[in-house]
């Protein structure tokens, strides 16, 4: 059998179960106790002759009371602790899931991604982290661009330069010759009207 996938279900289904439990619980201890607490209150002491004569329809009465008493709180304990397991599982799976976007998001190379971090306790510490982790990647990212600009811009100032000291020679081909011509007509232009 396999279980519920989601954080939220998986979260719903353990406060269900736990409610049932407690429930389960309070039926179990008010039908074991409750008879004799039933007794002491109408003045009977266990053992008294008058409280084994005590009334069957006034034994049958308590006893359908206590079911009905246990059946309309269950019924409610059941529906309160939806409601309340439906507002704690959303605030605990809804800061998760747009974590897990904000994930998927920065995997395809939105660095500037961020989450909320208003929450209080590990989920904010951890929309905290998250975002200082998505800021180093987005700095990283920044710094190796800027170093692949300052490293092409290099290697292209230096090819001109060798270009400029070392003219290339035309070639016996004609494309070696058409190409070689192009590329001197351009070191000229360049020596004629320098950029900088």
């Amino acid at each position: 059998m396999r279980g519920p996938s989601s954080l939220r279900s998986r979260l719903l289904l353990a406060n269900l179960v736990v409610a049932g439990a407690a429930l389960g619980t309070v039926g179990v201890a008010v039908s074991l106790v409750g008879p004799g607490y039933f007794a002491l209150a109408m003045g009977h002491r266990p053992g008294d002759p008058a409280g084994a004569a005590m009334d069957v329809a006034t034994r049958l009465a308590f006893d359908d009371s206590i079911r009905n008493a246990l059946l309309a709180a269950g019924v409610i304990g059941v529906i309160t602790s939806v409601v309340v397991s439906l507002a704690i599982s959303s605030a605990i799976a809804g800061p998760v899931t747009r974590l897990a976007g904000a994930a998927r998001r920065i995997a395809r190379g939105h660095y500037a991604e961020r989450v909320p971090a208003g929450g209080a306790g590990e989920l904010g510490e951890l929309a905290e982290s998250f975002n200082a982790m998505t800021g180093s990647l987005e700095a990283t990212e920044e710094m190796a661009h800027n170093s692949f600009q300052r490293d092409y811009v290099r290697l292209r100032t230096d090819f001109l330069q060798a270009i400029r000291k070392d003219p290339v020679e035309p070639h016996e081909t004609t494309v070696g010759r058409s190409w070689g011509r192009r590329s001197n007509r351009r070191i000229a232009a360049r020596q004629a009207y320098p950029s900088r």
